[in-house]
């Protein structure tokens, strides 16, 4: 079996931003990624979940997994999106099999 080396990128922002960041992914050429609605947590701001959000504030997660240039194109324009957005975005390093779907 065969398993190559990929990126993944999570992008954790309120719901508000999912379609920008979405356009973002689809106009560099991502060719796949998931979005998940975040039920709780804890960030700079302190503990947060779902019954303390309003519809402008809930958050969601967009998971993509990528080459490393990939990876790069994505971190430079969602930072261009962080100047003026609350949110984080991160990597890690995973192994995938079917290179050709990433």
């Amino acid at each position: 079996m065969q398993i190559y080396t990929k990126k993944k990128v999570e992008i954790v922002i309120v719901a508000p931003l999912m379609e920008r960041i979405i356009r973002i992914l689809d106009d560099l050429g991502c060719s796949g990624y998931t979005v998940l609605r975040a039920i709780s947590g804890k960030g700079h701001h302190g503990d947060w979940d779902l019954g303390q959000l309003s519809d402008a504030t809930r958050q969601v997660v967009v998971v993509a997994v990528v080459s490393d240039d990939m990876a790069e194109r994505i971190f430079e324009q969602v930072g261009e999106v962080f100047k003026k957005h609350h949110g984080v975005i991160f990597t890690s390093t995973v192994e995938v099999m079917r290179s050709e779907y990433f």
